[in-house]
């Protein structure tokens, strides 16, 4: 029998392990080697070497040799927490996750092996059991890693709640989480962030404040909170946060986004458009803050600026939303028409396709299609202005006592919408109709405002107030029918109509077309704006009105006029086109019409509103190229409201354009003795004027074609003694007219909006109704 000799290990293994320590892998790696040449079964040896291995990454060899120690002895716990790295490195998370249990196993205070566990568990999503496990640890220590890691895990827990749409869930974490940790800023500000992700605004309010309490730096706490009140419609506490924001971390893109919006919230429009050209600086690929910049500078009334940022956001990103059409419509503004031709075909093609491309109001001056405006307010109003059912279902339409009406409108001020409708509001029967107005947009300042308040049983001030505040107010005073005159004009507020704040919702007259909207019962019209070839193209039901849908203030001066043709630049004995519509109205085609007219009748002047320089401008360029003088394109200085009106006398014809037809300027100029010659298109938008001059009798001034128009423009050019004839027939045509009887109107309409409420009382959905009497019911007051 050989006696195999006995080593004494403990010195090599001793200079070995000083290697270790020291760093030096490589060499401390050949003294364990050395060992197990002499011992191969030194579990200690072979233990240290395959940490040396671990340290050197190579995580296999690792693996494989902390294993063979394993089964050379009783395996420590520190054996399973370095097999678990091992494992973790290589990818096998089950394996380390197994590993890290046996350690704690072994040594369950471990705190350092349970944060490890805890991370593996985290990296794969694993957040359930991961609570788990630190619930199985008993009480943290405050401020311990573990804590932290509690909190973490709490919070991406939370997080993949959400995203699966277990909100409650989420929150109810996250509500133990500010429970636990008290002083945890982070604790509030992560529960504030799934409140607003809940809708629950209000509530995310007070959670972001009481973060902001604990510690009043938390610069994103303060952008969010700027958020919500912009959300709020609270803008005053919407510019502090967003200033404290940009105090608390100067780089913050977000922050001067906000700050923007707000200063335009609150009627700063200069200063909004500097903030957020400074969030484009932050933060140039942000689109949406070159797209907010491009809307203050249109307030400014600098569209050349607003086109400019326009177009940098389009290079930023050419598929965003609505940015397309965007573009277009401001170079439209503009009479910069190298846009139309560039996009068009681009934005038609997709908007049919379903693509968030062109804004309703948009679509409406650039197509005469109704087919495709629908579209187009469907895919905005479903993207925008989604139902919101958070007050439950509407009251039913009362019984019993007199109907209550609500106009909802941002307009109720010096306006195009008030001009026309001031009468409305002082002819309604107050013994069947009780009349309230709600302004989203006060100006203090303005006469006409401070008139119109006293029009209503109640004029209530809601600018800067939540659509569902909005909407509950509605509620809690029974709102029978609520009248939206904004539409998808600026300002707008659907918001209160998503909430279904009435019974009956109608839109009319600030938005002459179909809002697309599941929850906007009535569209008020009239045959000649939906004609039947037109009425599947309208989501509403409509209200058809026996002779003009545009509603008229007879009561309006008519003033004298506003100085000679020579002190405005006109010629005295040439004829003078005019047309004081909006830039934006004017294309290509009805530009080329134009030049054509002014062609064919010598000395003819063309006479437009003021417009900025840069309008001026490209207009001028387009005179010059049309082969007309620029001198016989005149511009009229910008004038008060009655001495504008009396600028009309001093022109011969009144050349509408399209397919955006004049509507109050038509109104204005027909009002005030002026024949409007129109070319009637397919969409409620092409067809204003057309119902205007119907219901004058002026049939033979509603062409069907630009060539058309064209002629008949000429031809009442030469034969001025028609003109004439034109001119002297208006004031006997208007007298007779629904636009010269505001009471006979209001009753009309009036009629219509008790067949409504009465359907709506039988349990009857919206339909299509047709006011027949020429004269409804007058209560006589």
């Amino acid at each position: 029998m050989t006696v195999l000799p006995v080593h004494d290990l403990s010195t090599p293994l001793a200079a070995a392990l000083t290697l270790h320590r020291a760093g030096q892998l490589v060499p401390a790696a050949r003294a364990y080697d050395a060992i197990l040449s002499l011992d191969p079964i030194h579990q200690e040896a072979v233990y240290l070497r395959a940490l040396t291995q671990l340290q050197r990454q190579e995580h296999a060899q690792a693996v494989q040799g902390i294993r063979r120690a394993m089964e050379l002895g009783p395996a420590r716990p520190a054996m399973y927490f370095n097999l678990g790295h091992a494992l973790r490195a290589l990818g096998d998370a089950a394996g380390a996750v197994a590993s890290y249990r046996s350690a704690l196993a072994l040594g369950p205070g471990d705190d350092n092996t349970r944060w490890c566990l805890i991370n593996t568990l985290r990296e794969q999503g694993q957040h359930a059991q991961a609570l788990a496990d630190l619930e199985a640890a008993g009480p943290l220590a405050e401020g311990s890693a573990l804590c932290t890691l509690r909190s973490m895990v709490w919070e991406e827990r939370a997080r993949a709640l959400g995203e699966r749409g277990e909100h409650d869930e989420a929150l109810a974490l996250l509500l133990r989480r500010a429970e636990h940790e008290p002083a945890s800023a982070q604790a509030r500000f992560a529960l504030a962030e799934q409140l607003e992700r809940m809708g629950l605004s209000r509530a995310a309010v007070s959670a972001y404040q009481a973060a902001l309490r604990i510690d009043d730096r938390l610069a994103h706490a303060h952008n969010n909170l700027s958020c919500l009140w912009l959300a709020l419609r609270d803008p005053e506490r919407a510019l502090e946060h967003a200033v404290k924001a940009s105090q608390c971390e100067p780089a913050m893109a977000a922050a001067q986004n906000n700050r923007g919006l707000a200063l335009l919230d609150l009627g700063r429009p200069a200063e909004a458009a500097m903030a957020l050209e400074e969030a484009c600086r932050l933060q140039p690929d942000m689109v949406q803050s070159w797209i907010n910049a491009a809307m203050a500078w249109q307030r400014t009334g600098d569209t050349l600026r607003s086109l400019r940022a326009c177009e940098q956001a389009l290079r930023q990103d050419p598929s965003f939303e609505f940015l397309p059409g965007l573009v277009t419509a401001t170079a439209m503004d503009l009479c910069d028409w190298s846009h139309v031709d560039t996009l068009m075909p681009a934005l038609q093609s997709r908007l049919e396709r379903g693509e968030r491309v062109l804004l309703p109001l948009h679509a409406m001056t650039l197509i005469d299609d109704p087919a495709q405006q629908l579209r187009a307010a469907r895919i905005y109003g479903e993207s925008k202005f989604p139902p919101n059912p958070r007050l439950g279902p509407p009251p039913a339409v009362s019984a019993g006592r007199r109907l209550r009406l609500a106009y909802l409108s941002a307009d109720l001020r010096t306006h195009a919408v008030s001009s026309l409708m001031a009468g409305v509001f002082s002819w309604h029967d107050r013994s069947r109709f009780e009349v309230h107005a709600i302004s989203t947009l006060q100006d203090p300042s303005d006469p006409l405002q401070r008139s119109l308040s006293e029009r209503f049983d109640c004029f209530v001030d809601m600018h800067g107030r939540a659509g569902e505040e909005i909407a509950a107010w509605c509620r809690e005073r029974g709102i029978d029918i609520l009248i939206d005159l904004g539409g998808y004009t600026a300002d707008n507020r659907p918001d209160v109509l998503a909430c279904r704040a009435a019974p009956l919702q109608v839109s009319y007259l600030g938005y002459p077309g179909t809002l697309g909207l599941p929850y906007v019962d009535y569209i008020v019209a009239d045959r000649h704006v939906i004609p039947p070839s037109s009425r599947p193209h309208y989501s509403e039901s409509v209200l058809y009105l026996p002779q003009c849908f545009q509603a008229h203030d007879d009561r309006r001066e008519r003033p004298a006029p506003t100085g000679r043709r020579a002190d405005w630049g006109l010629p005295d004995d040439a004829v003078v086109f005019c047309c004081f519509n909006k830039s934006n109205k004017i294309n290509p085609q009805v530009w080329g019409t134009w030049m054509c007219i002014l062609q064919r009748v010598p000395g003819s002047v063309l006479w437009l509103t003021q417009m900025q320089d840069a309008v001026a401008a490209n207009l001028e360029r387009a005179v010059k190229e049309a082969g007309v003088s620029p001198s016989r394109v005149l511009i009229a200085r910008r004038q008060p409201y009655a001495f504008y009106l009396g600028l009309y006398a001093h022109a011969d014809l009144f050349l509408d354009t399209w397919p955006f037809n004049a509507g109050t300027t038509a109104c204005d100029a027909l009002w005030m003795g002026l024949p409007v010659l129109t070319c009637s298109g397919r969409s409620f938008a092409a067809r204003m004027a057309t119902s205007l001059l119907r219901e004058l009798g002026l049939d033979e001034l509603v062409c069907d074609s630009p060539a058309a128009y064209e002629e008949r423009a000429v031809s009442l050019a030469h034969d001025r003694a028609r003109l004439h004839a034109l001119k002297s027939l208006l004031p006997e045509r208007r007298e007779g007219s629904i636009m010269n009887d505001t009471r006979r109107w209001t009753r009309q309409f009036e009629a219509g909006l008790e067949e409504m409420a009465d359907r709506s009382r039988r349990g009857l959905a919206p339909a299509d109704i047709v006011v027949t009497t020429r004269s409804a019911p007058d209560a006589g007051n």
